[in-house]
């Protein structure tokens, strides 16, 4: 959430914020892109599911978590354990 506006009313702070958005909605609001970049990221956009990635991503930190629970990767060896 973007914040727009912040006002004080003695110690009290006021927090205006924009509606949520993705940053490629952001971008697309923004007018930035040229029309070819704009129908590519579209393109991507909507062959993205956010579930397979999701899968993918939590398959990832299972692979790699025992490289991390190593005691080597801490610089100690099992018999100072």
């Amino acid at each position: 959430m973007k914040l727009l506006d912040k006002t004080r009313n003695g110690a009290k702070v006021y927090k205006v914020y924009d509606k949520a958005q993705t940053p490629y909605q952001r971008l697309l609001k923004s007018d930035v892109l040229i029309e070819t970049r704009r129908q590519e990221l579209a393109a991507t956009y909507h062959s993205l599911n956010p579930v397979l990635l999701l899968n993918q991503s939590k398959e990832s930190q299972r692979e790699a978590s025992p490289l991390f629970d190593s005691p080597r990767l801490m610089g100690l060896n099992r018999d100072s354990i």
